[in-house]
Order: structure tokens, then C-alpha cells, then sequence
């Protein structure tokens, strides 16, 4: 799981520069995602905590776009998941000796 942030969708926000600034400093732009879960071995990768979160700022269809894209630019060939309010992501089961 991982936290995502669409830099293109700020400017539409009306923030001042300088939250701006820490905002893009402080989270992680979906276009690196499918590179940090390939980084990271990951088999299932969730985008959660999407910035900025408005539907009529960022579609569903341009998060999609984006988690896609990410992931043919790193070669990442696990899924990619959008995250939402109480969502269920089962794990597998982990063997014991």
C-alpha cells in the first residue's frame, strides 16, 4: 500500500505555493509507483490515500491511466490497485516450519 499524489491536479486546488511546494515534497507522484513496487518485489500494489482526492480535479479514469502507466514504465507485471474507504485487501497466508 502505498500513497499517491497527482501532481497535475494541484494547480487546481488553489492552494498558496508554498503548501504546494511542501506537498510535492513530502508524497509520492504516481508516476514512480510502478517503479517502487517493482523495486520493491511487490506482487499487488495499492494506491491509497490519493492527492488531491476530487473526482472533478482528478477522474478515476486519469488515476487508472496513471497506475497504468507506471507500471509498463518499470516493467512491474503485478496488479495495481486503487485504494477506497474500507476496502478489503486479503493477503495470502504466510507457511510456518
Amino acid at each position: 500500500m502505498h500513497e499517491a499524489l497527482y501532481p497535475g491536479g494541484l494547480a487546481e486546488l488553489g492552494l498558496p505555493q508554498a503548501l504546494i511546494d511542501h506537498i510535492l515534497a513530502t508524497h509520492t507522484d504516481v508516476s514512480d509507483l510502478g517503479r517502487i513496487a517493482a523495486e520493491a518485489g511487490a506482487r499487488t500494489l495499492v494506491a491509497t490515500h490519493l492527492s488531491p482526492g476530487h473526482p472533478d480535479i482528478v477522474p478515476e479514469s486519469t488515476w487508472r491511466r496513471q497506475l497504468s502507466d507506471s507500471a509498463r514504465r518499470a516493467d512491474f507485471g503485478g496488479s495495481m490497485l486503487m485504494g477506497s474507504d474500507l476496502m478489503h485487501v486479503p493477503l495470502p497466508r504466510r507457511l510456518t516450519r
